[in-house]
């Protein structure tokens, strides 16, 4: 799919192959970071950034400051930036487009580009098939094939939305939809209502009592930029971003049967309808209706339509033929943990080195979503590059600044941090440091390509640590990017329970790391859980709301996530642990 030119797809785009330029060319590491930074803010930014500029508030998006505003103002005025131009200039317009394959970054990007006249992704693919790739210094066999399977991955992906990518297009849809006073209540549908992790298609329905009214209403929203298809009932559009969102309108006193159906998953419903056939009804998106009479009987909410079969109500997330049909007939499902029982965040980074933010901005904005307490778990000074006595003076002198901070506000701040695993299992820090610290996240961030019985040995190494409480992003996946390394879960879970170690449910939007199913495993084996938003910047805190998603398709209830506990129970495990 063409993507628009001045979208936020695009603008970010444009600014990472700045990034990647600057990076190839030998360019300042914070000018480098500061492009990168940039643009994964405009991509998650839920505003269009056009429309930010036109209004002149660019800097309300982090990481924009005066230069690259600047550099913005040129593009949207002229449709190009003279500046980055130069930057790019001398280096083959292949390797940018090679940059989506996961693994490889810019400067291997350029010698790929440079050293096959490789101009695309498919030209790539074309020379490793060709083992020209194994040929050139430095790669070999075994990143042929890796990078083969990398593309065979992106090609396998598509142009599937990220969760929290297709939840903001969905949610400015509705919003549009609601101002309409026809329309009673929007929802999304599909795999984007149950949270799966990435998104083919937006769809949406509507509960409306003039359905030909909110169709025309729909297709003339300012953000479509073309109707592909309009009916009176349902509706097909392309936005201005270049997304497709299907709408379909519904009576409300029917509307619970529609959104039911719509929002699936097939083997949910197969299982649902086998079973109704067994209690003589057929059930579809009109209805339930009877094989005997042929009486149909329509729901205003799904709650009514599980119920006429003899179930509890089956909430989206769980959706997926996993043993929630039976456990609904059974009064078994789970109580499921919802956003307003999050009492706290350990996962976010300040400005001591790759936030956006300060410290007491973070804690001002961990105040403004109502938390009990925040921890703030920058990633760990260097020691490879200060020095151990230099890593250990800046961080008693971070201490100071979070305990000098958080004396004038009303929330604890705990003082944590995000410390790297080394390939042979070892905290990047030594123990001495670790131990004045309230908590520690331990976490992989290098040598993902390792066997599945090394990066087991890895994790459980960290686990082992007395000073470890939690495991960051167990599995290290990036959505679209790369999968995640193999592990042992049955040896990893047995650890965690032994040791009273948490795992962490990972909610920056490319992560949504641990996914469902070692969730509901974790659970079932006794692991204590922790949503951390791994936010940074403030206006990251609230995506800690994918992560409770994440948690629900988990079947997670409220107590089995460590933050759902309150301050005095929190610090008791904290203060446990380190006795």
């Amino acid at each position: 799919m063409k993507i628009p030119k001045y979208s936020n797809k695009a603008v970010s785009n444009m600014l990472r192959e700045v990034e990647a330029a600057y990076e190839v060319k030998g360019g300042d590491l914070f000018r480098i970071r500061a492009y990168g930074n940039a643009a994964t803010s405009i991509e998650h930014t839920s505003n269009d950034i056009k429309e930010l500029w036109e209004e002149r508030s660019l800097d309300e998006v982090p990481g924009i400051g005066k230069g690259i505003s600047s550099y913005l103002d040129e593009y949207f005025k002229t449709g190009r930036v003279t500046h980055f131009e130069e930057v790019k200039k001398g280096l083959p317009e292949g390797m940018f487009k090679l940059l989506d394959v996961s693994g490889i970054g810019p400067k291997r990007a350029f010698r790929l580009a440079k050293e096959l006249k490789v101009e695309s992704i498919d030209d790539l693919k074309c020379a490793a098939s060709l083992h020209k790739v194994s040929e050139l210094s430095g790669f070999g066999e075994e990143s042929e094939r890796d990078i083969l399977r990398r593309i065979k991955e992106l090609e396998s992906l598509g142009d599937r939305l990220l969760f929290p990518e297709a939840l903001i297009v969905a949610e400015n849809v509705i919003s549009y939809l609601k101002k309409n006073p026809n329309v009673k209540r929007a929802d999304p549908l599909g795999s984007l209502r149950r949270g799966v992790s990435t998104i083919g298609d937006v769809d949406i329905s509507v509960a409306c009592e003039n359905s030909k009214n909110v169709i025309n209403y729909f297709v003339h929203w300012e953000m479509v930029r073309e109707v592909v298809s309009a009916g009176d009932v349902k509706a097909t559009v392309l936005l201005k971003s270049g997304r497709q969102v299907d709408v379909v309108t519904e009576n409300p006193s029917s509307y619970g049967s529609l959104l039911q159906y719509f929002t699936g998953s097939r083997s949910h419903n197969i299982h649902l309808r086998g079973i109704a056939k067994q209690k003589g009804f057929t059930a579809s998106e009109h209805g339930i209706k009877s094989l005997e009479s042929d009486k149909e009987t329509v729901f205003s909410d799904e709650k009514g339509f599980y119920n006429f079969l003899g179930f509890d109500y089956i909430p989206p997330e769980i959706r997926e033929d996993t043993g929630e049909v039976d456990a609904a007939q059974k009064g078994g499902l789970p109580d499921l943990i919802e956003l307003s029982d999050i009492k706290g965040d350990f996962h976010m980074h300040s400005d001591f080195l790759e936030g956006e933010n300060s410290i007491e901005d973070m804690i001002l904005a961990g105040e403004k979503m109502g938390y009990q307490y925040i921890g703030i778990s920058d990633h760990n000074p260097s020691v490879k590059s200060r020095g151990e006595v230099r890593a250990g003076r800046d961080l008693s002198e971070r201490a100071k600044i979070i305990k000098e901070t958080a004396k004038r506000h009303g929330i604890q701040v705990f003082n944590g941090l995000e410390v790297s695993i080394t390939a042979e299992g070892k905290m990047s820090l030594p123990d001495t440091l670790l131990q004045p610290l309230d908590y520690v996240i331990a976490s992989i961030h290098t040598s993902f390509g390792l066997p599945k019985e090394k990066q087991t040995e890895r994790l459980l190494a960290a686990i082992k640590n007395p000073y470890v409480d939690i495991i960051g992003h167990p599995t290290g996946r990036l959505l679209k990017e790369r999968e995640g390394y193999e592990l042992d879960f049955d040896v990893i879970f047995a650890a965690c329970a032994r040791y009273d170690k948490a795992l962490e449910i990972n909610a920056y939007p490319k992560r949504l790391d641990l996914s469902e199913g070692p969730i509901r495993e974790a659970i079932r084996r006794g692991v204590k859980l922790v949503i951390g938003s791994d936010a940074h910047d403030t206006q990251s805190l609230p995506g800690i709301r994918y992560g409770v998603t994440m948690a629900r398709r988990g079947w997670a209830e409220k107590g089995d996530i460590l933050n759902t506990w309150d301050l005095e129970n929190v610090e008791k495990w904290l203060v446990g642990r380190r006795k």
